[in-house]
C-alpha cells in the first residue's frame, strides 16, 4: 500500500505502530524504502463487519468498543469505513483495524485534515471523543453506546499504562509530540471532569495559602522550558492533587503548605 503518498503512508505506519504498541490488534506489517515509500501487510483471514451474523457482530461491537479511546486519541475517524470494511474479526474472534489511513493529521484518502482555511483538524482538543459517537457518523453507529462512565474507565487506563508509550513513540517529530501532549491532558481533563461531576463537591475556606501555592506553582511552569501543553498538565496534576487532598478531608491551608513545600 503507498496510500496518498510518503507522507500519508507513513503516518498510516506510525498509527498501526501506536496500536501496536498499545496492545490494540493491527496486522504485522513492514515497510519498503526501495523508491516510493510502501507498506506491506500480514494477510489476515478473516470477515469484515459487513458479512458478519447478528450474533457475530455483536461480540464484534463489543470488543471494537473496548479500544474506542485509543481510536479517538489518534483521531482514527474512518476506523469503521464507509461500507463496514477496515475492521476485519479474524477465525479465532479477534478483532483487526486493517485499515489506518484516516488517522492523526491525514484524512483516509490522504489529504491533511484542514478545515476551508486551511487550519489543521487535529488539534489538542479530542472532538472525536464525542463526533465519533454521534450515530450520524459511520464510526458513531458501533461507538454510540458507549457512556462518558465507561469512556473515563478507558481514558484512565490509556493514561496508567501507554500515556509515556504513545509519547515516546511520535519522539521524532516535534510538532505531532506537543499535539499529543496537549491531546492526553485533554483526556485526563475530560475524564477528571465526569469524576467530578459525580463527586460532591468538598466544603473547605477560602485559604491564602492555597491560592499562593497555585500561583507559585503556575508561575514556574510559565518561567520554565516547558511546552505549552506540558504546563498546561502541570496545571491539571495540581488541580487533581488539591481535589484528592480535599475529599480525603485535608483542609485548605495545610493543602497550600503541602503543595508550596
Amino acid at each position: 500500500k503507498t496510500g496518498g503518498g510518503d507522507a500519508h503512508i507513513k503516518s498510516e505506519v506510525l498509527t498501526d505502530f501506536l496500536y501496536q504498541a498499545t496492545g490494540v490488534g493491527v496486522p504485522r506489517f513492514m515497510v519498503d524504502q526501495e523508491g516510493k515509500f510502501t507498506k506491506i501487510a500480514e494477510f489476515i483471514e478473516g470477515t469484515e463487519l459487513k458479512y458478519l451474523s447478528a450474533s457475530e457482530r455483536e461480540k464484534a461491537d463489543k470488543e471494537i468498543r473496548k479500544d474506542f479511546v485509543y481510536d479517538a486519541l489518534f483521531g482514527n475517524w474512518d476506523v469503521i469505513g464507509l461500507v463496514e470494511d477496515n475492521i476485519l474479526l479474524d477465525n479465532d474472534g479477534k478483532v483487526y483495524r486493517i485499515d489506518n489511513g484516516g488517522s492523526l493529521r491525514f484524512r483516509a484518502g490522504g489529504k491533511l485534515k484542514e478545515d476551508s482555511q486551511g487550519n489543521s483538524l487535529f488539534t489538542k482538543t479530542v472532538n472525536e471523543l464525542d463526533s465519533m459517537r454521534d450515530p450520524s457518523n459511520d464510526a458513531g453507529k458501533v461507538f454510540g453506546t458507549l457512556t462518558d462512565k465507561e469512556v473515563a474507565a478507558q481514558i484512565n487506563d490509556l493514561l496508567e499504562n501507554h500515556r509515556h508509550t504513545i509519547l515516546s513513540a511520535v519522539a521524532h517529530d516535534s510538532e505531532l509530540q506537543d499535539i499529543m501532549w496537549g491531546r492526553l491532558a485533554y483526556l485526563e481533563q475530560w475524564a477528571d471532569a465526569k469524576k467530578s461531576d459525580a463527586l460532591p463537591k468538598p466544603p473547605g475556606k477560602a485559604s491564602k495559602f492555597l491560592d499562593k501555592a497555585k500561583v507559585r506553582i503556575e508561575s514556574i511552569a510559565a518561567g520554565s522550558h516547558f511546552k505549552p501543553a506540558q504546563k498546561a498538565w502541570i496545571k491539571i496534576w495540581t488541580d487533581k492533587a488539591v481535589l484528592s487532598m480535599q475529599n480525603a478531608g485535608i483542609s485548605n491551608d495545610n493543602i497550600g503548605k503541602i503543595v508550596s513545600a
